[in-house]
């Protein structure tokens, strides 16, 4: 058994996180630990509502600080 990290950014991209979610649990996730670190870079659609409905656990920043820098967010982390 290994650990799995699973790290993603969003913003303004529910739609896609959410087939992204779903697609790795039903095709790739096979009962290993997985470790999910999700950064929402300060969307405004419905991607955080729709994360904390379905209790998935991510970092909220207020505003969209760029690609590069919400991965730096990130690292502290892994």
């Amino acid at each position: 058994m290994q650990d799995i990290t699973l790290v993603t950014i969003n913003w303004q991209q529910r739609k896609v996180l959410e087939l992204m979610l779903k697609s790795y649990v039903l095709y790739h996730y096979k009962e290993d630990k997985l470790k999910l670190i999700l950064v929402d870079n300060g969307s405004e659609d419905d991607s955080k509502e729709w994360l904390i409905h379905n209790k998935i656990p991510f970092i909220s920043l207020p505003e969209n600080i760029g690609h590069e820098q919400a991965i730096n967010h990130i690292y502290p982390l892994i």
